[in-house]
């Protein structure tokens, strides 16, 4: 009967993906933490947290110029480009302390790509130093 209208296929990669970003965000929230920082080499991640709408700040590092150019158009993303160094995450840490977006002390969510940047945890809870 439906002809014209086209059903995408049930992707379950996608869909535990945008639970565990889901579920991120609600630790945000029970934790009462500061921020939410994101370091990953696509955009992929920014539009799932995008779409959850976000109560804490999303710092969302990139080293792509490309990336960091898109992300600017996401509801709650706040996008910063940096060089991938070997402790990409205490970079972006200080980064943020340097331009005065977080203080010492402040509780944050740091969430990675994952195995393609490191063997640490995609997400874990870290106090500002």
């Amino acid at each position: 009967r439906y002809e014209d209208f086209e059903v995408y296929p049930y992707n379950e990669e996608k869909e535990d993906k945008r639970l565990l970003f889901r579920n991120a965000l609600s630790l945000a929230d029970d934790r009462e933490l500061r921020a939410i920082v994101v370091c990953s080499h696509s955009d992929e991640n920014a539009l799932l947290l995008a779409g959850n709408r976000p109560n804490q700040e999303v710092f969302y590092f990139v080293d792509s110029d490309q990336v960091y150019h898109e992300l600017h158009h996401l509801y709650g993303i706040h996008g910063m480009q940096i060089t991938f160094g070997e402790n990409v995450e205490e970079d972006a840490i200080k980064t943020l302390i340097d331009s005065e977006h977080l203080s010492s002390g402040e509780k944050i969510l740091i969430i990675r790509d994952g195995e393609e940047m490191s063997n640490s945890p995609l997400m874990k809870i870290v106090t500002v130093k």
